[in-house]
């Protein structure tokens, strides 16, 4: 991005003076809104254009570096938060944990051709 800049920077330059040059004594007339400007140098026209582009485009570049910015705020609050919540969990004692069973049956998935089992008509206990 160091390289780019400047390079489209001189690129333009040399378009605007190149064009500049092509077209030393032209005049032409201008309408903005109402206002009719008759005779005005081309070589102002182009400039006040260009001048114009300009300023758009640092106003564009302004409102996106600030969004940007309170992005990455925002991101930075979110670290932190994260980073604290971390340290806590971290540093609490550990608790012993009740040991997990292994299950003993693994169920079987049901065939699509046998028939549904059906639903009990009362609670069900285990029988021991």
């Amino acid at each position: 991005m160091r390289l780019v800049f400047p390079v489209l920077l001189i690129a333009l330059g040399v378009v605007v003076i190149g064009f500049l040059i092509t077209n030393p004594g032209e005049r032409v007339d201008v309408t903005v809104g109402n206002a009719q400007y008759e005779n005005t140098p081309l070589s102002l026209v182009a400039f006040f254009a260009l001048t114009v582009g300009v300023a758009f485009t640092a106003l564009v570049a302004l409102v996106e570096g600030a969004t940007i910015r309170l992005e990455n705020r925002r991101l930075r609050r979110e670290i932190q938060r994260l980073e604290t919540e971390n340290h806590f969990l971290r540093t609490q004692p550990q608790q012993a944990e009740a040991p997990v069973e292994p299950q003993t049956e693994v169920p079987q998935a049901r065939s699509p051709e046998a028939p549904l089992a059906r639903p009990a008509s009362a609670p069900v206990y285990d029988p021991e």
